[in-house]
Parts: structure tokens; C-alpha cells; sequence
């Protein structure tokens, strides 16, 4: 990949992250540093190719080559001129000639190939269609037509569906504050609400039941964890000892049995994991 720089200073986007490179008409790239310095008098030379050139035209570059960059530019000032649509035509051959015709006063511009007789022929076409380039100037083609009106016709069906869902947003919520409004009314007079309404308005968590007009919650009950290990019984914790299974594990010293921490979870430990799913039967 060729390396971003300004041709006069030779600063280096590598060296300089923020070099910023503007472009004039000639499609050569210079450094905003650079247009600042030899375009004090707001006019001067390119670098490049030493086309005289003015300050207030220079601009962002959008391409890392010239000829493309100087290709888009020429073509947006000789389509200004040429802008006649295929209704203009009789037929589409004249038409594609017509096309291909301004093709080449690009190419010959963009590549300096006969560029002053190429210049004359442009200006000699202004003066005689004077009046035809002012009236095309806002004439739009069948193509720019047709997407006019897909863009019209997509702005109105988003339009549509925002007014529906605006719609049923509002409803939706009024019934919700209809309801609302209800059970407080309800409360004020003092009626029973009965265990639909109720659970209608609480979380799905809470399980509500109703007794003699008063509402109570169901009583949290606390149960034992028992993990599923599809093997074997695992001795108690209280029996390892006995059973003789901690002289098989190493001894621990003063200083580890401070925290708490005995054999016997680390001999609990490995037999559940040893016992673990040695009765699970595999089914398909």
C-alpha cells in the first residue's frame, strides 16, 4: 500500500497521524500545512504540476489517486454543462452517442490529451445551448424520477407503521391505566378483589392466595439441597473416621486446621466426585 505523504514537505501519515491532504482542481494532493503556506496571496501554483490554482477551491481529499480524484471533479463540471436526458433524444442511439461524446471530453481533460481544443468545444457548447442547460437544470430523468418516488412511497409506509404502533402504544396503555384506575375504586369502596384481578397485577413470583377476604402470602418453607450424583451412597461426614477413611489421607498441621479446614472435606470431596454418575445409564 502506498504510503499517504504531501508531495511538497513530505510529511508522512506515519509520522504525522493527523496530516490532513486537500485537493484542487489538478486532482494533486497537498497538506493543509503546505496550502497554508503558499497560498498566503489566496492564489499560486500546484507543486505538482505547476497549474495555477486558487485557495478557496481546495478541498478534502476523497481518493488516494489523483486522476480519480481529478476525474470526479472534471465530471461534476462538464455534466453541469451536458445535461441533456434521454427524453431530449429521438431515439436511444442518439442518445448513447450523445453519452459517449462526454465521456470522452472527460478523458481528454482528466489526461491533458487536446486539452484547449477540448476547453473550446465545451465553451462553444455553453454559448449555444445556453438556454436548454438552465431549463435541464432541474429537470430530473425517468431513473431519478423512479427513485424519487420509491423514496416517497418507502417514507410513506414508515409513516404508516410508526402512526399504528403509536396507536397501539396509547391504547394499550390506557387500558392499563382503565385498570388500574378500576382496582382502585374498587379498593375505595371497599369490594374484595378476587385472586384473578389479584394475581393480574402482581409479579408471577409471588403466589397470592385468598382467605376470607384477606390477602396473604404463601409462607417460604426451607429445604435441604440433596445434589443428583445417579451413583453410589456417599459415607456420611461424621463416619469417615470411623470407617477408616482419613488414614489414607496425608496429616494436617496446627496451621491448616486454624481456618477450620479438616481431611475429611478433601476426602469427601474426591469420593463424590469417584462416586459421581457411575450409575448413569446413557439412552438414546
Amino acid at each position: 500500500m502506498e504510503d499517504i505523504h504531501c508531495p511538497r514537505c513530505r510529511t508522512t501519515k506515519y509520522r504525522n497521524p493527523s496530516l490532513r491532504l486537500l485537493v484542487n482542481v489538478c486532482g494533486h494532493s497537498i497538506c493543509e500545512v503546505c496550502v497554508s503556506t503558499l497560498f498566503v496571496r489566496e492564489s499560486g501554483s500546484c507543486p505538482t504540476c505547476e497549474q495555477p490554482l486558487r485557495r478557496v477551491d481546495f478541498r478534502d481529499r476523497q481518493f488516494d489517486c489523483p486522476t480519480v480524484e481529478r476525474d470526479v471533479d472534471v465530471r461534476k463540471k462538464i455534466l453541469k454543462i451536458y445535461n441533456r436526458k434521454e427524453d431530449d433524444f429521438d431515439s436511444l442511439r442518439e442518445f448513447n452517442d450523445y453519452l459517449e461524446d462526454v465521456e470522452s471530453i472527460v478523458f481528454n481533460i482528466v489526461n491533458n490529451i487536446n486539452i484547449d481544443a477540448t476547453k473550446r468545444r465545451v465553451a462553444e457548447y455553453e454559448k449555444l445551448n445556453k438556454e436548454e442547460i438552465v431549463r435541464n437544470k432541474n429537470k430530473l430523468s425517468a431513473d431519478e424520477l423512479w427513485i424519487q418516488e420509491c423514496l416517497e412511497s418507502e417514507r410513506k409506509k414508515r409513516l404508516e407503521l410508526t402512526g399504528r404502533w403509536r396507536e397501539e402504544d396509547e391504547r394499550l396503555m390506557m387500558e392499563r391505566l382503565m385498570e388500574k384506575d378500576n382496582k382502585i375504586d374498587r379498593l375505595i369502596r371497599g369490594e374484595p378483589l378476587n385472586k384473578e384481578c389479584i394475581k393480574s397485577s402482581s409479579s408471577p413470583e409471588v403466589d397470592v392466595i385468598i382467605e376470607n377476604d384477606v390477602i396473604q402470602p404463601e409462607a417460604y418453607f426451607h429445604s435441604i439441597y440433596v445434589p443428583e450424583s445417579r451413583g453410589p451412597a456417599v459415607p456420611r461426614f461424621e463416619a469417615l473416621e470411623s470407617a477408616g477413611y482419613l488414614s489414607h489421607t496425608a496429616q494436617r498441621s496446627a496451621s491448616d486446621l486454624a481456618g477450620g479446614f479438616t481431611s475429611a472435606m478433601v476426602c469427601l470431596r474426591a469420593m463424590s466426585d469417584a462416586y459421581n454418575s457411575l450409575l448413569f445409564n446413557v439412552t438414546y
